[in-house]
């Protein structure tokens, strides 16, 4: 009888011995990240964060390479779709699945819904790392007097060298640096949503999913022609426009632009209907930046700012409709512009409001002078 249950033993010890492999191993993680920090510890061990841990809406919301690097998930196992906006997580059993701005998870095919979703922040794809982890069954706790989170995951590891978590030796399998070697990034896609310019344009642009639409301001051309509408589309890191002359539909330019600069620059080709293509850029604006629209008691302002602190745009009397050319130039918070129309007047501003008000003189002429206000 003993002989039989010794069998029955040594059975099911090859048994798991084939199950987990020759060099598997049961190790766990450790992570400890702190609100606002770009410190963190993974198994004892100090790393850095490129976007750190911030709350919204009571969640604390952790870049996608940090979360999965804390459920011990490599990075074979975290998949980025571009075109859908989905990130796909697997450890073990377990395939999860979320969308950019949804609220469902969905668990081995089971919607479970979430009080948050995922999100774009600094062109880095976040999770609430909470909802995450207990989707994989770890344990996440929260210390509100040290603003830490502390998220512990036990798994199956291929490599001998992982080390538990109980241990004081180095993870040999991930570097001590802010790249971890076993997980992967996906691609830097950022929000297109909000005022983009050239040099002599402003573009308000909308994205929703995949689709943007929106309306551009040439302050190079005459008032009258002056407005186009927008539309588009975003493919990974590849954005498509189609731009047409609102007044004249027989007038349109499309491209395709390259995102670069963790997606706050567009660089690619315009091909205008009537002439030949030529390269185009087109920025973000940038805190602080003076480019968008305006307004004085009776007038609004088009402005467009270079990066070289230049000022161009328009200038339109909300009764008479006169339109007047303007430039300048800007200087810290001096702000010089000339405005062009039945005559010629000269600004001198100051900045105030965190920028987003121009008080200074107006002078029509040498002699004669007045106050005036500009605001966004």
């Amino acid at each position: 009888m003993m002989r039989v249950i010794q069998c029955s033993l040594i059975l099911i010890a090859l048994l798991f011995c084939n199950l987990w492999g020759p060099e598997s191993v049961l190790a766990s993680t450790d992570a400890l990240f702190e609100i606002g920090s770009t410190n963190y510890y993974l198994n004892g061990s100090g790393r850095n964060i490129d976007v750190s841990p911030y709350v919204k809406d009571g969640r604390t919301f952790i870049p996608i390479l940090y979360v999965a690097e804390a459920l011990g998930i490599s990075g074979d196992n975290v998949m980025w779709d571009g075109q859908n906006k989905t990130v796909t997580l697997m450890k073990a059993d377990k395939i999860v699945k979320l969308w950019i701005g949804s609220t469902t998870l969905v668990v081995n095919g089971v919607d479970v819904n979430m009080d948050v979703g995922p999100e774009i922040s600094n062109g880095r794809t976040c999770l609430p790392i909470a909802l995450i982890a207990q989707a994989f069954g770890a344990t996440v706790s929260w210390d509100a007097a040290t603003q830490t989170i502390r998220l512990s995951s036990d798994f199956v590891s291929n490599d001998s060298n992982y080390i538990n978590s109980d241990s004081n030796q180095q993870v040999d399998s991930i570097p001590n640096d802010s790249t971890p070697s076993n997980t992967i990034e996906p691609p830097v896609i950022a929000d297109l949503t909000g005022t983009w310019h050239s040099p002599n344009s402003i573009f308000w642009i909308t994205q929703t999913g995949n689709n943007l639409s929106g309306t551009l301001h040439d302050t190079s051309q005459d008032m009258s022609s002056a407005d186009w509408s927008v539309s588009g589309t975003v493919s990974g890191n590849t954005v498509t426009l189609n731009l047409q002359k609102n007044l004249n539909s027989s007038y349109t330019e499309s491209g395709v632009f390259d995102l670069k600069e963790n997606g706050n620059r567009m660089e690619g080709t315009l091909d205008p209907s009537w002439t030949s293509s030529y390269s185009f850029v087109i920025e973000r604006v940038k805190p602080g930046d003076l480019t968008g629209i305006w307004h004085s008691q009776g007038s609004t302002f088009w402005l467009v700012q270079s990066d070289d602190d230049n000022l161009v745009g328009h200038l339109c009397n909300n009764t008479t409709k006169e339109v007047w050319n303007m430039d300048g130039n800007v200087s810290g918070d001096s702000v010089t512009i000339t405005f062009t129309g039945s005559q010629k007047i000269k600004g001198i501003f100051e900045l105030k409001n965190d920028r987003n008000l121009l008080e200074g003189t107006m002078y029509p002429s040498q002699t004669d002078s007045y106050h005036f206000v500009i605001q966004r």
